[in-house]
């Protein structure tokens, strides 16, 4: 069957799979704190633990597609910023004002969550840290491009093998807080230009460019390696260092740590190779792609308001709640998105 045009499909995929993801990451926070409940604290953990690939996928994907930029500098950053800006705003707006509408939030409060929209993110809406992190990644991107374009793979090799040791620092540093020239009055070590979420860029673009040749059990084997081990050190890392602290410690779970890139490879790897068939299908898994940025948008305020409520009030398993909640409130994100994508204009709301 012909494919419909302008779509990767492994990617869409993959992106599918990371958004549904940070639904899953978000339908976990009202159960990780309550360590008191042992069925609450596992599944939580186990749960969090389980989708820590969500955003370095979102971060690898965009590697794959923006890296090398083929546009002028103007022209990229223009469309990118076109696409999430206006969206990102609306959004802000609505996490400051409706918890006032619907009696959460006092005046004063309702106030200082919009006033600080240009400065950060608030407590309704967590998640758009994302974006502000991916707003910095499309300002360097120009920068990066020309580096990228005519670097050989063993350079790429070399800038990803030295973020690869920055991975280890956050382990590092619970042990020795300032290394490497770090102190009260310089915070710039010497791995500092190689850390971030530009490993993840780089990372995404190597492997779209340089492929790993495998079989396919070659590669389910390597990808349930990689995806296990990860799994396992950030599982039992959060567990051990939760229980050692007496409340939740997310050193495990960061997004820049070796074992979340361990969890990330195997996934990407796993996805890299898929292909769709079916034409209804391929309809329908690019439908919910092209809609994952507006379903991001308005998820958590799905999942916090409105469904999590809902079916906390069940005599199930938190095992059970959590995936259901998350099923549940991916499912009506994307009915409400779906519906905005028929207004004039929807660009501007959904992205």
């Amino acid at each position: 069957m012909k494919p419909l045009s302008h779509h990767i499909y492994w990617m869409d995929i993959v992106r599918i799979t990371a958004c549904f993801m940070v639904v899953i990451a978000h339908c976990c926070d009202a159960f990780i704190g309550n360590l008191n409940i042992p069925e609450d604290a596992f599944w939580s953990s186990f749960y969090g633990s389980l989708v820590r690939p969500c955003v370095p996928l979102f971060v690898m994907l965009s590697g794959c597609l923006l890296l090398p930029m083929r546009d002028t500098p103007r022209v990229f950053l223009t469309k990118r910023f076109s696409r999430i800006l206006i969206p990102f705003l609306i959004w802000s707006v609505l996490y400051a004002v409706l918890p006032y509408l619907f009696g959460e939030f006092g005046v004063a409060d309702m106030w200082h969550n919009f006033t600080h929209i240009p400065l950060n993110f608030n407590s309704k809406n967590e998640h758009f840290w994302y974006i502000y992190m991916l707003i910095g990644l499309y300002l360097y991107i120009p920068i990066f491009s020309p580096w990228v374009q005519t670097a050989s793979r063993k350079m790429k090799e070399y800038f990803l093998l030295i973020w690869g040791i920055t991975l280890f620092l956050p382990y590092v540093k619970t042990y020795f807080p300032q290394i490497l020239g770090e102190c009260d009055w310089n915070p710039i070590g010497t791995f500092y230009y190689f850390t971030g979420f530009t490993g993840y860029l780089l990372l995404g673009n190597y492997l779209q460019q340089y492929p790993p040749k495998l079989s396919g059990v070659q590669r389910i084997v390597l990808c349930a390696v990689l995806f296990s081990v990860g799994f396992l050190t950030t599982f039992y890392g959060f567990n051990y260092t939760t229980r050692v602290h007496g409340v939740p410690q997310e050193l495990c779970w960061g997004y820049l740590t070796i074992n979340v890139v361990l969890m990330t490879v195997g996934m990407f790897l796993l996805f890299q190779p898929a292909t769709i068939k079916s034409n209804t299908m391929q309809k329908v898994v690019a439908d919910v792609s092209v809609l994952s940025f507006g379903i991001f948008l308005v998820h958590a305020m799905i999942v916090k308001s409105l469904v999590h409520p809902a079916i906390n009030t069940l005599a199930i398993s938190t095992g059970l709640k959590i995936p259901l909640v998350a099923v549940v409130s991916f499912v009506l994100s994307y009915i409400i998105v779906k519906a905005l994508s028929y207004l004039p204009m929807s660009k501007y709301i959904i992205g």
